[in-house]
């Protein structure tokens, strides 16, 4: 026994016994069934998240693929379609979406052109915009973006809208008032505006030398 004294008290220190923390805990063997049990749990987990995540995505689901796939190939989705994939395929969804607000913004841009000629020149700013983000984050996208933009122009081009267009802008005095030469919308008009501006100014840089007067 180890006795220490201090001026005021006098202080006992005992040897310390050893305690379970400080002996190796037995290693637990395992036996070959419980090991076979853990393995087939782990298989299990995996199969559930692999159909989980089908879920999610619509795989496997025949009408969510057949949905997807009309949309892949340019075709618009009907409200009732879209509300389909919320629940069979929800991760398709906000991609859906997108891509369609795109297309609709497509649509608008070419109602609100003046001429076939500048209805042409829109869709092709649309198309121009998706090959310069072909090789962006988002490029997986970019086959379904243009027939989406392609199906668009197919579509608008087949109205009697865009058929009683002039077709250039010399054409316009001499062509009827259409009911269609309304006053567009502020925000048509800016939209417009600027996808103009921006095919203008790419036609200068492509013809740097012009005639002057």
């Amino acid at each position: 026994m180890n006795i220490q004294f201090s001026p005021n008290v006098a202080q006992y220190t005992l040897p310390k016994s050893p305690t379970k923390t400080d002996e190796e805990a037995p290693v637990e063997k395992k036996t070959v069934k419980e090991v076979q049990a853990e393995e087939r749990k782990k298989v299990l987990q995996q199969i559930s998240e692999m159909q989980e995540a089908k879920k999610k995505t619509g795989e496997g689901n025949p009408r969510a693929q057949r949905i997807l796939s009309k949309f892949n190939s340019g075709k618009k989705l009907s409200p009732e379609e879209i509300q389909y994939l919320m629940k069979a395929a929800p991760e398709n969804v906000e991609r859906v979406i997108r891509v369609s607000a795109e297309r609709q913004q497509n649509e608008m841009m070419m109602r609100a052109a003046r001429t076939k000629t500048t209805t042409r020149h829109a869709s092709m700013l649309a198309i121009n915009a998706i090959r310069k983000t072909a090789g962006s984050g988002t490029s997986g996208d970019a086959l379904t973006r243009s027939n989406q933009i392609q199906d668009s122009v197919k579509e608008y081009t087949s109205t009697k809208e865009y058929k009683d267009k002039p077709n250039d802008e010399l054409n316009i005095k001499k062509k009827k008032k259409s009911p269609y030469n309304k006053p567009l919308h502020p925000q048509e008009s800016g939209l417009w505006a600027t996808a103009n501006h921006a095919y203008l100014k790419a036609k200068d840089l492509n013809n740097p030398k012009k005639s002057t007067l």
